[in-house]
């Protein structure tokens, strides 16, 4: 099983995140689907839980990391990226946020 995490920034170095009923808060995330490429899929997943298309924003790998233990193996995408213009988000399930970063932490803004 593999997965992509987006770390979403505006103009404003705002942070974006999402709240949704099974997780207190957290960065954009997804599943990789079988016959798709990491970057491909985190696109994909930027669009359909946010609208933030491929036009709004350029991703790059940061990290990557693979965990196994004896029941599973598990490997993480992180990208990051800084949108190119002002958008509307869109979502269906989840609430979007932006936070905007101070100092290395979190606050709402």
């Amino acid at each position: 099983m593999a997965s992509v995490l987006m770390i979403v920034f505006d103009e404003h170095d705002n942070v974006l995140c999402n709240c949704s009923m099974s997780e207190k808060w957290c960065f954009v995330h997804g599943d990789i689907e079988a016959i798709e490429q990491p970057l491909d899929a985190a696109y994909r997943v930027l669009e359909e839980k946010t609208g933030i298309t491929s036009d709004d924003i350029d991703l790059h790998i940061i990290r990557f990391e693979s965990v196994s233990t004896y029941e599973s193996a598990h490997s993480m995408y992180v990208m990051c990226g800084r949108l190119k213009h002002a958008v509307s988000l869109q979502s269906n399930d989840d609430e979007l946020f932006w936070y905007k970063l101070c100092e290395g932490t979190l606050v709402t803004r």
